[in-house]
């Protein structure tokens, strides 16, 4: 299941004390450069190499993120659910 979800819902989500991963799905430098706090550095380019370490439960809520100018977190988004991850959202 994918959706997007508002910032409102992350702030709630962040503190429902549920298991929950932020992911920035942006190159290393770019993430570096700004990020959200809390969310890890998961680049849409070494994503399958990365997320089974990095979030090993499949039913784990995922919540992908970018800078809002490209659809890599939707890309992500979509690449994670095709490999099993079940609770799949990007932030709007």
């Amino acid at each position: 299941m994918q959706s997007r979800i508002e910032a409102v819902t992350l702030r709630a989500w962040l503190t429902d004390g549920k298991e929950l991963a932020l992911l920035d799905a942006r190159e290393q430098g770019d993430y570096f450069n700004s990020h959200l706090f809390h969310a890890a550095c998961v680049p849409l380019s070494r994503l399958e190499m990365m997320l089974g370490s990095v979030v090993p439960r499949r039913s784990t809520r995922l919540v992908w993120c970018d800078d809002g100018s490209t659809d890599l977190a939707q890309r992500a988004a979509t690449r994670s659910a095709d490999l099993g991850w079940t609770n799949v959202s990007v932030l709007d």
